[in-house]
Order: structure tokens, then sequence, then C-alpha cells
């Protein structure tokens, strides 16, 4: 399932996301976006979830979809970010920030191998 969610995510940044020769009207996955706007921003909330609360024992294929659910929901992961951060204790939040810094520290607005490894 983890595989097939990242290549929907890949799908819609690369293939999707270009307004070349995909006739973007016909295209059955964004007209599924189109009604079912929220979709990808449940797919970062739980795979964030996943990675960061549950006992997640493979975390780096957990990780392929992130990069791209990001890069989509940008304004989301921001608002998803303070609610995590201001859901754990006071003396926590510092440290839960600046984790969330060091996550996308370095991180450029592509899904190149080298970004997307990092």
């Amino acid at each position: 399932m983890l595989i097939y969610n990242d290549s929907i995510i890949y799908y819609c940044v690369c293939v999707a996301g270009k307004k070349g020769n995909v006739d973007l009207e016909n295209d059955a996955l964004v007209k599924v976006m189109k009604h079912q706007p929220s979709i990808l921003q449940q797919m970062l909330a739980t795979v964030l979830n996943t990675i960061m609360f549950e006992d997640c024992r493979n975390q780096w294929s957990m990780s392929r979809p992130l990069l791209p659910l990001i890069l989509l929901n940008n304004e989301y992961f921001g608002q998803l970010r303070q609610q995590i951060i201001s859901q754990q204790a006071p003396d926590k939040q510092g440290a839960m920030a600046q984790w969330f810094e060091s996550l996308m520290e370095g991180i450029e607005p592509n899904l190149l191998t080298k970004n997307r490894d990092k």
C-alpha cells in the first residue's frame, strides 16, 4: 500500500503537475483530487503521525511519500506542524519545533533523488 501511495503522490507532482502532454481535464486522478481535495492532506497527516508516534519498523519506506506530500500541501504541513507542537507538553515544545526545523533543513522544493533521500 505504501509503494502505491508513493506512486500516486509522485504522479501528482511529476506528471499531473506538468501541463504539457497530459490531458488534465480527463485524467481520473485529477478528477478524484478535485472532488476530494483533502485526500492528500489526510495522507500527509497519517504518514507523519505513523512515523512520529507509532512503532514504525521501517521509517525509510514510510518517509518516501513524505516529501512529495509536504510539497503538495506546504500550507497544510505548516498548520499540522503547529498543531503537533502545541499538543506536546510545554517543556517538549521547543525540542519538537527544532525537530521540524531539522526535518526541512536543506530541502529544496523538488523530487530529485538526492533531495528525497535527505
